[in-house]
């Protein structure tokens, strides 16, 4: 399906299917940790596997929509502008778009960089982004402060 036709619509979980409430519910197992495996938590909620496939992609808390789509980094760099300006490319190459960028003043040789992006990239590519902003010259230390979360 192409992203230009998805349409999005709050709903009463009260009116949702069976097999969908019971997604919801599997996925809210294994993100609180109460299951370790898919075939764990499919087990305690009694759908079967391919439901849960068919329809894990497409549910989501309205809430928790937009918080994981926008990760927030905290970059330690040393204080020359030019590093500030590779990470910003480095970051808009993929499928990124800085939503906050706060460049602290030097202090001791090195600056803070605090930003934030919007990316429709998974866990596995953005924890890939950070490591190679962290191989990048110049970058002393990158945490990942909140987002980009499954």
């Amino acid at each position: 399906m192409k992203n230009q036709n998805r349409q999005f619509y709050l709903v009463d979980f009260q009116i949702l299917s069976e097999a969908i409430k019971k997604t919801i519910q599997t996925k809210e197992l294994l993100k609180e940790g109460e299951a370790e495996t898919i075939n764990e938590a499919v087990k305690k909620t009694g759908i079967s596997r391919s439901a849960y496939y068919k329809y894990k992609d497409h549910v989501a808390p309205a809430l928790d929509m937009q918080d994981d789509s926008i990760v927030s980094l905290a970059i330690t760099t040393v204080d020359d502008i030019a590093v500030c300006s590779r990470i910003l490319r480095k970051i808009a190459k993929g499928k990124n778009r800085v939503v906050t960028l706060n460049r602290g003043l030097p202090v001791k040789k090195q600056t803070l960089i605090s930003l934030a992006f919007e990316t429709a990239e998974t866990r596995s590519d953005i924890k890939k982004l950070i490591t190679n902003i962290e191989n990048m010259k110049g970058v002393k230390d990158v945490r990942q402060i909140g987002g980009g979360e499954e």
